[in-house]
């Protein structure tokens, strides 16, 4: 994502997880928990218009071995997220949640957005709290 939008002429700047990105050389890269820290994260974001949030701090298959841990930093750490956000000036905010995780088991191929939203994973119980606050930030 950041190559395409770098080619496209937009000013990137991005965190992960590894202290360095391979291939990333001449670009600004922060470690994702430097960034976590939210005065440093409030002036990297001062004047951002949109925010890309594609991580998560664990996977479906693991998540439920530690529920707390996966709400800890996947849902707290993204609602800390959106209110810096809304405090660096209220950037857009493209959110990845997941690709079907928040519905649970379907007894059927396709899941459709109007099914009902059933995880029995920590992970998809995570994504769905944080789409609907992230609706709560947009409505705010």
């Amino acid at each position: 994502m950041v190559s395409q939008l770098e080619a496209e002429g937009c000013d990137v700047v991005a965190t992960s997880r590894p202290a360095s990105v391979p291939g990333r050389s001449g670009r600004v890269f922060m470690p994702l928990d430097q960034a976590g820290i939210e005065p440093d994260l409030l002036l990297l974001l001062l004047g951002t218009d949109v925010v890309g949030h594609l991580t998560s701090g664990s996977t479906p298959g693991v998540s439920s071995d530690n529920p707390l841990a996966n709400f800890l930093i996947n849902t707290i750490g993204t609602v800390r997220l959106f209110d810096v956000c809304a405090k660096a000036g209220g950037a857009r905010i493209m959110f990845a949640s997941s690709g079907g995780q928040g519905y649970g088991e379907l007894d059927c191929d396709q899941i459709s957005e109007s099914d009902t939203n059933n995880s029995n994973l920590a992970y998809g119980l995570g994504k769905l709290s944080c789409e609907k606050y992230l609706a709560l930030f947009s409505n705010l």
